[in-house]
């Protein structure tokens, strides 16, 4: 009811762990996956097919530090996450069967742990992931990556996105440095961060029926929020 009421639907065994994450399947959406991880380490991942009713733990095979970043696309979902913090490294890895089954795709990762994974709206064979070393790109579905591409190594990557629609325009969020974008697909990138200063930014996303107006959550110490552009 477009949130007047609320249910708690948690899995019980993920007592103790947050929710980064959740997707939904647009064409069936009672079949929903979760991501769970601790503050310091252990995750798990959780799918639904009956919206919240009944939960599997789909963890089988995955690693066992923090799950952060769930996303659904065209008979796919793809789990990313980890810490730098002792090394928890997690890698992406992709699911064909509602997570039965998970296949690792992060080859040749300097450091496999991630906050944000985007696919191509017109592609499904362009996957970006936002990582700790930039954003790396893969044009065939996962099987080879280019590290840090547009020369984005020196940026701590906690998202990416392409506009609605679009295969070349990307926004990306960094710590420390704001807002990211490309309009080539990340071959090339650009600090796009005037009036807002370095921040770390968590999350972006952008008006669908207009990309051009953009928002973006950030986080402090202890404070956060919200900034708009158009």
């Amino acid at each position: 009811d477009g949130g007047v009421t609320w249910t708690n639907v948690t899995p019980p065994a993920v007592a103790g762990m947050s929710c980064y994450d959740i997707a939904i399947n647009p064409t069936n959406t009672s079949q929903v996956m979760a991501a769970f991880g601790g503050a310091f380490g252990g995750g798990a991942v959780y799918f639904t097919p009956d919206g919240g009713q009944s939960w599997n733990n789909v963890s089988a095979g995955l690693p066992t530090t923090p799950a952060h970043v769930v996303r659904y696309d065209r008979g796919r979902w793809f789990v990313t996450g980890g810490l730098l913090f002792g090394g928890q490294n997690f890698g992406l890895w992709q699911s064909t069967n509602n997570g039965q089954a998970w296949t690792r795709l992060d080859h040749g990762w300097p450091n496999p742990v991630a906050g944000g994974i985007a696919v191509d709206p017109n592609n499904p064979n362009v996957i970006l992931v936002s990582t700790v070393d930039g954003v790396h790109k893969s044009v065939d579905a996962g099987q080879h990556w280019a590290i840090s591409s547009g020369e984005s190594a020196a940026f701590s990557m906690s998202n990416v996105r392409f506009a609605p629609g679009s295969s070349t325009r990307v926004g990306m969020g960094a710590s420390s440095f704001g807002v990211i974008l490309s309009d080539d697909a990340v071959q090339s990138t650009r600090i796009s961060s005037a009036g807002i200063g370095a921040l770390n930014v968590l999350s972006v996303a952008a008006n669908p029926t207009n990309p051009s107006e953009l928002a973006v959550a950030f986080q402090g110490m202890n404070n956060g929020g919200v900034y708009a552009s158009t």
